[in-house]
């Protein structure tokens, strides 16, 4: 007989609700060239690639057509055949002129995949189909199972599900759940001893992604809005543009600076010359002061002066402190008068900047003093933005 050679080229399973037949398409060759023509071939499935037990009956096929040295057929071992059989397989195939009965065996045996073992569950008595609570069910209850697509081992001790996706380089390859309903919510659960702990799904109609641990936590929409519930902590989290913030300060939190008494809500002074009250500005790291509004009442026409400070934190001297800001306005009698720093008011942002510096705000009548005036101190404002969450 002319010398022959065959490659497995695939196997695959014919149809996905049986274990047999499945599908083998390979190529045969004849004295190095493809072969064409009719041929008779017998398969048999071993436990080693060399030596070992067979596994199942023969699968005898006759006058198999060759075309260009390919060839398709489908190969039934028997009931039972793949029922126990180790993770792999090796197919031995013998080839014969149609009719001549003189055959040759191919080496080497061909290892087959774990693809038509695991559709043979199908079939196993470990299985059931057709369940009339949930439709057609796969269960093993006899021994652990690991499912292994397009390879023989898994990647990681833990994995019982993997998959390998032989596509080309940077383009994608993965697991897809799609959901026959098109408003249906695809999702991936994470459940251990029987109970889910997380999960994660979409909603196609809102297009948002979700993730749930005891109840929603996080969700992202299609503009890349971020929605997270308790505390989110990174460093490296900002916003696309700085988000506007204003601190509101109680007049209670003001002190008289040269009276050694503290304020209270209306700021009566008892100082020889002059009262000042000054507050602490706690603002958060990098936050960028914009403005400044102080709302008090002036009983009589008279003028109001903010200087907004800095001092060093290493340095508890005089010489470490310095005025971001100063600036004043005329007072109109018996109203609710507001001195804001604003532009033409000569006042340019600053940074916070909480490792190097504290930072103060006073407040004080340019002439005399509080109990003079008859004045009364409402509130204090610091208006502020932040590049990232405070």
């Amino acid at each position: 007989m002319r010398p022959l050679a065959a490659l497995v080229a695939s196997i695959a399973v014919s149809t996905p609700a049986l274990a047999q037949p499945v599908t083998y398409q390979g190529s045969l060759g004849v004295e190095g060239a493809p072969a064409n023509g009719d041929y008779d071939m017998t398969f048999r499935l071993y436990d080693d690639p060399i030596a070992g037990e067979q596994i199942g009956a023969d699968a005898a096929l006759l006058a198999v057509p060759v075309a260009d040295g390919l060839f398709s057929v489908q190969l039934d071992f028997g009931p039972g055949a793949w029922a126990g059989t180790p993770a792999t397989v090796y197919l031995e195939t013998m080839v014969a002129d149609a009719g001549s009965l003189a055959f040759e065996t191919l080496t080497p045996r061909q290892p087959i995949t774990p693809a038509p073992l695991a559709v043979e569950s199908l079939n196993h008595p470990v299985f059931t189909l057709n369940d009339p609570t949930y439709g057609t069910l796969l269960h093993n209850t006899l021994l652990p199972a690991r499912l292994m697509l397009n390879r023989e081992f898994p990647v990681n001790e833990g994995d019982y599900l993997t998959l390998d996706a032989p596509v080309p380089t940077q383009t994608l390859g993965g697991l897809t759940v799609n959901t026959t309903d098109p408003l249906a919510r695809p999702y991936y659960a994470y459940a251990s001893g029987g109970v889910t702990s997380a999960f994660t799904w979409t909603e196609p109609a809102e297009q948002v992604w979700r993730l749930d641990i005891d109840g929603e936590q996080l969700a992202v929409d299609s503009s890349g809005n971020l929605t997270a519930q308790g505390y989110a902590r990174a460093d490296d989290f900002s916003y696309a543009d700085p988000q506007e913030r204003i601190l509101t300060i109680h007049p209670i939190e003001f002190h008289a600076m040269f009276a050694g008494t503290w304020a209270v809500q209306e700021f009566y002074g008892n100082a020889s010359d002059r009262d000042e009250v000054a507050t602490q500005i706690r603002l958060p790291q990098g936050a960028i002061v914009t403005n400044v509004r102080i709302f008090f009442f002036d009983s009589v026409a008279s003028d109001y002066g903010v200087v907004v400070r800095r001092q060093t934190i290493a340095d508890p001297t005089l010489a470490s402190i310095s005025t971001l800001a100063s600036f004043e306005t005329s007072g109109v009698s018996f109203d609710m008068q507001i001195i804001q720093a604003t532009q033409d008011r000569l006042f340019s942002p600053f940074v916070i900047d909480n490792t190097q510096y504290a930072y103060t705000i006073t407040v004080l009548p340019t002439v005399g003093q509080w109990a003079l005036q008859s004045s009364r101190l409402h509130a204090c404002q610091v208006f502020y933005t932040v590049p990232k969450p405070d």
